[in-house]
């Protein structure tokens, strides 16, 4: 019927994913600048490509450390490498993680399939 006035904080809160994508490319481009910088000041392409990954996870350990506290799916990764002999098995068993956050979301009702309207349409 009538159009709802949102305020000014609406209008922000419908642009945090455009924001975001905006920051990330950002980040993105810095670091493009930086490798660039780094390979005009002599650093060989092999190094930089080994290097990357490295600072990477040197940076993001901490932060994903004492943000998200609990990686439960690493420390069953790593236990289960631990208790088998293959790890063919494992790494093949980490692919079905989506899977049983999947069955377990179902199971726990926090998700819900509805067949008949999907079939419906």
């Amino acid at each position: 019927m009538g159009t709802r006035v949102r305020g000014a904080w609406g209008v922000f809160e419908d642009a945090r994913p455009a924001a975001a994508m905006v920051v990330a490319e950002f980040i993105f481009s810095a670091l493009q600048i930086f490798n660039k910088l780094a390979l005009d000041d002599g650093m060989d392409v092999r190094v930089l490509v080994a290097y990357r990954p490295m600072f990477g996870a040197a940076f993001l350990c901490p932060v994903a450390f004492f943000i998200e506290r609990i990686t439960i799916n690493q420390n069953l990764l790593v236990l289960a490498m631990k208790l088998t002999n293959s790890t063919t098995i494992v790494t093949a068993l980490c692919n079905l993680t989506p899977q049983s956050t999947f069955i377990v979301a179902i199971l726990s009702r926090s998700m819900g399939i509805s067949f008949i309207s999907y079939f419906l349409k």
